[in-house]
């Protein structure tokens, strides 16, 4: 196990290193411009049959900024366009169970690249 402490916009993983990388409840914090070349990074940091997990909140619509830490929440059509933007097939999408209703919906997403 290895935990990197790396500005999203500025990680590069080794090549070939990874059979896993977890992102979880920090893609808020990247535009959509870094976004995608944070998704194709971590390809390039995947072992053959890899995957990349994003577990994030999703808002009903769109995007939604909370001025307060400046992060964004993006639907879940938003996420998969952007992963369809960074050439990932999603292999399955589950939804967090047992969270308050007022609360955003959070899904996990298992994404591989494409063949």
């Amino acid at each position: 196990m290895r935990f990197v402490c790396e500005p999203l916009q500025a990680w590069t993983p080794e090549a070939a290193r990874y059979d896993i990388v977890w992102v979880q409840w920090c893609m808020g914090h990247l535009t959509d411009a870094d976004f995608v070349p944070f998704l194709r990074r971590c390809v390039v940091g995947l072992k053959p049959g890899g995957l990349i997990i994003v577990k994030e909140n999703n808002c009903a619509e769109g995007v939604v900024l909370d001025k307060a830490d400046s992060s964004l929440t993006r639907s879940n059509d938003t996420f998969l366009a952007l992963f369809e933007k960074a050439e990932l097939d999603v292999r399955k999408v589950a939804l967090q169970r047992g969270f308050p209703s007022e609360l955003f919906a959070v899904r996990m997403y298992a994404l591989a690249p494409r063949a």
